[in-house]
């Protein structure tokens, strides 16, 4: 399912992500992913982590937030916080907002949140501010 996430079919990548989402809130499922597929699904969901489609952006995070939890060292990479850092120089509020913190706290609490914490300071007065000073 997450091959189906770059394909150019808005509705195809919705209900993929939808289907992915719910496999990954359901512990019986997630407990069952291995690292490889986890590492893979990371990989596929890096493109969505961006605010040019917030309808995918709030399901993209709520996954990551799930699965970080299963291997936080390999998972929280470059790429992740420097997506992570793009997202909090827009304005987020409702649902996308609370993914996105949701996502910043887990890693937090997986002690891997330096190199994020990190990130989020370069950013400063460059990021909303409202976004950002929750996230720290």
């Amino acid at each position: 399912m997450a091959n189906q996430l770059r394909k150019s079919d808005r509705s195809l990548r919705g209900s993929c992500l939808e289907a992915l989402q719910y496999l990954a809130l359901n512990s019986v499922t997630a407990s069952l992913f291995e690292i490889a597929t986890i590492a893979q699904m990371k990989t596929h969901l890096l493109p969505l982590i961006s605010v040019a489609d917030l309808h995918l952006l709030t399901p993209a995070l709520v996954i990551l937030a799930k699965i970080i939890p299963t291997d936080p060292d390999t998972l929280v990479t470059e790429d992740l916080t420097s997506a992570l850092c793009q997202v909090s120089r827009t304005h987020l509020e409702g649902p996308p907002l609370k993914a996105y913190l949701l996502v910043i706290k887990v890693i937090g609490e997986q002690s891997t949140g330096a190199l994020l914490m990190k990130g989020l300071l370069t950013v400063g007065l460059d990021g909303e501010t409202m976004v950002l000073g929750r996230a720290i």
